[in-house]
This record gives C-alpha cells, structure tokens and sequence, in this order.
C-alpha cells in the first residue's frame, strides 16, 4: 500500500483566504459607498448573472476534468493536451452563450420580473462591461485544473486577489465619478492582469506541444464529453439557484435583492474557504486514491473526512447563528444601511448559517459522485434542488417575505444532503441508485 500522501489543508486554506481577502470585503465596500439601491441591485444581478457562467466553466475544468487528468499525469503530455483540447472546443460554445446572453438578457428580464426598463438596461450594462470575467476566466479555470493535478493549490487559491486587488482601487478612486460602473470595470481589469500572470507561471512549469494530438485524445474526449454534458447541466441547476432567489428579491421591492446579497456574501467566506481550501484538496486526493485500486482505504478515509467536515461545519454554523446580530452589526454598521435593513440582514444570515451546515456536506458529497463518475445521478439530485427551491420559494415568501427566500434554501439543501448521504453509500457499496 502507497503511503498517504500529506493533505496541504492548512497552507492551502490559509492561501485561500488571503487570494479572497479582496472578495470578502467587496459587499462591505459596496455598502459603505453605495448603500442599497437601484444600481447596487443591477450590479449584484449581473455580477451573479456572470458568477453563474464562470461558476460553470470552474466546475468543468477544476473539478469534472480533474480526475481525468490525474489518471494521466504520469504520461508525458498526455493531461496537458487532454486539457488542451477540451478548452479549444469549448471557445466557440463559449462566445456563442455570452453573446446570447447579452443580447436576451435586457428583454427578458423586462418580461414578467420586477425589473422596469432603466433597471434591465443597468443589469446589461454591467454584465457586458463584466464581460472579460467570463472569457479570461475559462482559460484561467483549464490551467488551474492542471495545477492540481502537480498538487500546487496555492496559486488558484491565491490568485483571486490579483482581481479583487483592482476592483478596490478603482472603487476608492472613482466611485464618485462612475458609480457603480467602478465596480465592474475594475473587476474587468483585474481580471486580465490575473490571466497574464496565470499564463506565465503556466509556462514556466508546464511544456505544451504547439499542435493538439487529436488521435491520441480522441478517445478521452468522447468519454469526457459524455460525462460532461450532464455536469454541465448539473453546475447550471445548482448555480441558477442563486440567480432564481435575486429574481424572487427582485419583485419585493427596491433594495431587497442588495439586502439579500450583503447576508449571503457574509456567508461566502467559510464556504469560499471550504471549496477552495478544502474541497479541491479532496477531490486530488479522493481522485489519487480512487484511481490506486485502493478501496478499503478509500472508504475509509472517506467515512473519517465526512466526520470531520459534519462535526466542523455544525460548530461553524451553529457559532454564527448565536453570533448573528452582534457580527452583522461589526460588518455593517457603519454602512449606509438602515436600521431596519440591518435587521433584516440579520434575519438572512441566521438562515443562511444554518444552511450552511447541510450546504457543506451536499457539496462534499456531490465531489464523491465525482470521482465514481456517477454524472447521472449527480444532473438528477441537482435538477430535483432546483425545482423544489423554486416552488419552496414562491409558497414561503408569501407568509415571511425576504427571510422566505433563504428559510426554503435551507429547507432543500438539508433534504438534499440527506438523500445524497444514503445515495453515496449505495455507490460505495456498488448498488444500483434510483
């Protein structure tokens, strides 16, 4: 039996924290200069709106792909050109959907939302002007996923700081001459310079061949496609979750989708640190361990991490819950919200901490379903989410408005995590999952 190979948790959760020190403060920022508004909420749809794509392409190239290339590192140019491939084939898809996305985006909100006219034209606006997070960031997400194939997660944990880094520069220096277009110009530009400095540290470790060998990874590719076009469909219906509750926000009044975004930003920080930090690690490791015909350790490290994330995640939820006001009042308290609406944000952020406990695991758990390539049943569970959080939402928010919205999220990932539990086992044990 191999030797374990050592688990960079803490270094990379640490790396992790600093790439995102920019993005956690970024909501506070918005608070502070912007307040809650027409133009904070345009900005928060399309910012989600453009997360939703790249969240996408992040979970085919970082996750879906990984353990395809690590079954092939040992092979010289075998992972880089696998990677390769599939990104040269996704370019076209890719502009073709920011494109329609651009062109659709302003009717149709227009159609049966709470946007008016002046609001879907700010919403397109800034998630054209957003546009560069999108096209830079698929080429950044294939060469992250060869990353972690050498085990370097420092770099794609830390990198994110490059982005944020600019966007806090040009907030502070032309807030009052732009406005909210401060934010998503800044995001743009710093997401180019990210990029270029991806770029060169992939070059300075990785050779790749000036020509893709088509025969040689044909026959990967078709297996991967196969896999990936249910992921696909998988990541939407898990990221669209989101976007379904802005537009449920959306329709209660101005304001109410931004109040809705400052408690879930607060909650994205132990989460951003739990998939960038943690699950990433997994995922090599589990992939590693999976591939080295090793299943009695395998399950067994698999039972011990699920007991560790579980008792973590209900102390971290639990903490926050209790913690809830006095924590929102330290983040936002000298924003230009309101009294009310720092009490409603506390509302949101109770919910979303208790959320966060079952959140964690269905997440965990739909990693494991990774690794055994079980892409069907993974489009399955995340297809039924999407559908209950919808009709859970349209019920609640009518007795307890906004805190309706995160009361059904709660609700759905904790049947969900559930359901996933008793399905991985199934796998586990090779039984068939209905």
């Amino acid at each position: 039996m191999e030797p374990a190979k050592k688990r960079p948790f803490l270094s990379t959760a640490v790396f992790t924290l600093i790439g995102r020190t920019g993005g956690l403060i970024l909501p506070f920022i918005v608070a502070f200069f912007y307040g809650a508004g027409r133009e904070t909420d345009a900005f928060f749809f399309a910012y989600s709106l453009i997360f939703f794509f790249v969240a996408i392409l992040t979970h085919l190239y970082e996750s879906v792909l990984l353990p395809y290339l690590v079954e092939r590192k040992d092979e010289e140019g075998a992972a880089e050109g696998l990677a390769a491939g599939i990104f040269f084939l996704s370019r076209p898809v890719l502009g073709i959907t920011a494109m329609a996305a651009l062109f659709l985006l302003g009717p149709l909100l227009s159609l049966g939302s709470g946007w008016d006219r002046e609001s879907s034209r700010l919403v397109s606006r800034f998630f054209f002007e957003m546009l560069p997070l999108l096209i830079f960031g698929a080429e950044i997400a294939s060469q992250n996923g060869l990353f972690y194939t050498r085990r370097i997660f420092w770099y794609p944990a830390v990198s994110p700081l490059i982005r944020f880094a600019a966007v806090i520069v040009f907030v502070l220096i032309l807030h009052r001459s732009l406005g909210a277009d401060a934010l998503t110009l800044g995001l743009s530009a710093g997401e180019v310079f990210r990029w270029a400095m991806t770029c060169l540290l992939f070059r300075s470790l990785f050779r790749l061949k000036s020509r893709i060998d088509w025969p040689k990874i044909m026959p990967a590719l078709r297996h991967f496609f196969a896999q990936a076009g249910l992921q696909i469909i998988s990541i939407a219906a898990v990221s669209i979750v989101p976007i379904t509750n802005q537009w449920f926000a959306s329709r209660l009044g101005e304001g109410s989708l931004t109040l809705l975004n400052y408690a879930d930003r607060l909650l994205q920080i132990p989460y951003i640190l739990f998939i960038s930090g943690f699950l990433q690690v997994f995922l090599t490791d589990w992939s590693e361990n999976f591939c080295g015909n090793l299943p009695d350790s395998f399950h067994s490290r698999l039972r011990s991490d699920f007991r560790i994330v579980f008792s973590g995640a209900v102390l971290l939820g639990a903490c926050l819950w209790f913690f809830r006001e006095p924590l929102i009042q330290v983040c936002y308290g000298r924003s230009a919200l309101t009294g009310d609406q720092l009490k409603t944000v506390s509302v949101i952020f109770g919910w979303l901490a208790l959320a966060l406990i079952p959140g964690v695991m269905k997440l965990l758990y739909g990693r494991v379903l990774l690794v055994f390539r079980r892409a069907g049943l993974y489009c399955f569970q995340s297809c039924v989410e999407l559908v209950l959080n919808i009709v859970l939402t349209a019920v609640l928010i009518r007795f307890f408005g906004l805190a309706g919205i995160v009361m059904a999220t709660a609700s759905v990932y904790t049947v969900t995590a559930v359901w996933l539990h008793f399905a991985v086992k199934k796998c586990k044990a090779g039984e068939p999952v209905s």
